[in-house]
């Protein structure tokens, strides 16, 4: 142990302890009422990490220099609180997409509790708005809220309501790279669930400041249009329950917004203060933000005709092989591709299988067939998009590449699927 490093605060954990016999603890980078914040070393994986230790200020105690807490009060409420402490680690444990924080561990120890998660360079999307005065474009804009609304769409479909979405929540990682990150405040919703008033205003809608009030992916679809209309007027929405009363809402063209018009609607669409008047899903919300008037597409076919010629001839060809994919519907029905190295599925430019932006049901890197062992082998892989990736009507594990055998059928998307054939 550094005895020359002091660390601030006093009680935190001593620089260079290593708990859980593989995390090194560094400095100290964040501490609130609940909790400090570390950076540190994962020592069997050789990366940094940011580790969050449950210290209750006023409920625990630690001597410098020690590791253990001494609990004041109630053992049985302090354990309940662990448990809520982790329950936000629990939520998100199991996810591994690219725009929601990863947590690779959560333990007990030194009678309290810690999980650890991805260390990120950045500053939170609240940062980044008043770096650039106070508002952004939407084409600065978009490249961050979108990633973040698949990633809402991805725990909306397992259950789980974030129910705290504001640009403070919302991390812009040093590469540009979106996270959405505390989930704190996220539960699993149901149509008879009572959950605790949880509050940001200008953010929150009607339903949340009732714990009896029906919350789910409509919650968050008000916190995210609110949050876009900060981020493109540099104006903080009125709070919803003054709405109720009396709508002062300003469309947000008429508050500076550059957006396109269709993207000005659509906010106005999801910050609706009757839910019914929102949109049903963060995906349709999405879609309405890039929808086809906007990219210019009017159909998939006005698409495949007007761009199949600049993106197929990159990696991808026609003639007869002996690896190919036969496409049976979709835009793409009736071609026969073949494989003649890794094919990406996507809607970003840098897939080499490109598809509408506003193709139901494709992440923008949704995707990919590898070839393997010299081009003996093909494996399909799920490159963890919002709605899966369905071998023989089996979805695929995010992540886990499966090997694809003459005559299997793959599928994704609305109405998009391939055989593969290897002759």
């Amino acid at each position: 142990m550094d005895e020359t490093r002091i660390q601030e605060p006093p009680f935190a954990l001593p620089y260079e302890t290593i708990i859980h016999g593989r995390y090194l603890v560094q400095n100290v980078i964040g501490f609130g009422g609940f909790g400090i914040t570390y950076r540190g070393m994962d020592l069997k994986e050789n990366r940094s990490v940011a580790i969050k230790e449950y210290y209750p200020n006023g409920v625990v105690t630690r001597v410098p220099g020690t590791v253990a807490v001494d609990v004041r009060g109630s053992h049985d409420s302090y354990k309940n609180g662990i448990d809520k402490f982790l329950q936000e680690a629990r939520i998100i444990y199991h996810y591994r997409n690219p725009y929601i924080l990863t947590i690779f561990s959560l333990f007990e120890e030194n009678y309290t509790a810690y999980y650890v998660m991805e260390y990120l360079t950045g500053c939170d999307l609240k940062h980044v708005l008043s770096q650039h005065g106070g508002r952004l474009s939407w084409q600065e804009l978009k490249n961050i809220v979108l990633p973040v609304m698949d990633a809402l769409a991805v725990i909306h479909q397992d259950g789980v309501v974030h129910r705290d979405i504001s640009p403070d929540n919302i991390y812009v990682c040093a590469d540009g790279s979106p996270r959405l990150i505390d989930f704190g405040t996220a539960r699993f919703f149901s149509g008879s669930s009572e959950l605790t008033v949880i509050i940001k205003k200008g953010y929150a809608p009607p339903e949340q400041y009732s714990s009896k009030s029906g919350q789910g992916p409509w919650t968050d679809v008000y916190a995210m249009g609110a949050t876009i209309y900060k981020c493109l007027t540099g104006v903080m929405p009125p709070e919803s329950l003054d709405r109720v009363r009396n709508d002062t809402l300003i469309p947000p063209e008429n508050m500076g917004s550059d957006a396109p018009m269709n993207v000005n609607r659509a906010i106005m669409k999801a910050m609706s203060l009757s839910e019914y008047q929102r949109f049903a899903s963060m995906y349709e919300f999405r879609n309405a933000l890039e929808s086809a008037d906007e990219v210019g597409f009017t159909s998939p076919a006005n698409f495949f005709s007007g761009f199949a010629d600049r993106f197929l001839g990159r990696s991808i060809s026609f003639k007869n092989g002996a690896k190919r994919i036969v496409c049976a519907s979709g835009i793409y029905a009736g071609q026969i591709i073949n494989i003649d190295s890794d094919l990406v599925f996507g809607r970003d430019p840098s897939c080499n299988l490109l598809f509408p932006k506003s193709s139901a049901g494709v992440s923008r890197i949704h995707c990919q067939i590898m070839v393997t062992n010299g081009g003996a082998d093909c494996m399909l892989l799920d490159c963890g998009s919002t709605y899966g990736t369905f071998l023989n009507g089996v979805r695929l594990t995010a992540g886990v590449p499966e090997r694809l055998e003459n005559g299997s059928i793959f599928s994704f998307g609305q109405d998009n699927s391939f055989r593969f054939e290897d002759r």
